[in-house]
């Protein structure tokens, strides 16, 4: 909670800590300025994982097995017209999301709302969350933010563990 707080404070944007939960993507943490921190799961704060930059950010770095399993179990259905509906363009898109190193949702699950998210890895390097700012936020501003959103997700992932530095190279 203290780097949500930190990262809300500098981006001025709700910040969101989530997981993937059978086929769904849920906010275990949440924290905007209208409101207190939110902590814990509720069926309110979970997201399709085909419109979550968080769900699209953690998948992205799982194997393809897993991704297919979990896509097959998932609500595939179009919120928007910007929503991936087809697995082939859903895989696509995990390329996408492992060049960049973030993931995106670019009103694919409600008009106007747009969100960045990182990967938070632990000690052995799986990535198993994701870390966003989303609201209303134009693209451009979004996207000027992702490098400070990676930095906070480097000292998340850092503080459980992870050592980019100490990982063999593959």
């Amino acid at each position: 909670m203290p780097y949500m707080g930190k990262l809300l404070h500098e981006v001025g944007h709700a910040v969101f800590l989530g997981v993937i939960w059978r086929s769904t993507e849920l906010n275990l943490f949440r924290i905007s300025e209208i409101d207190m921190p939110i902590f814990g799961v509720s069926a309110s704060y979970s997201s399709p994982i085909t419109g979550s930059s968080i769900a699209k950010v953690i998948l992205a770095f799982q194997p393809e097995e897993k991704v297919l399993e979990i896509y097959k179990n998932a609500d595939v259905r179009a919120y928007t017209d910007r929503t991936i509906t087809s697995l082939d363009v859903y895989l696509k898109e995990m390329e996408k999301v492992r060049m960049a190193g973030y993931g995106i949702n670019d009103e694919e699950i409600h008009p106007g709302i747009r969100s960045l998210a990182g990967p938070i890895r632990r000690f052995d390097a799986e990535v198993i969350a994701g870390l966003s700012v989303g609201g209303y936020i134009p693209m451009e501003d979004l996207l000027r933010l992702a490098p400070k959103i990676l930095d906070y997700c480097r000292m998340i992932s850092f503080s459980l563990g992870y050592n980019a530095e100490s990982m063999p190279k593959v």
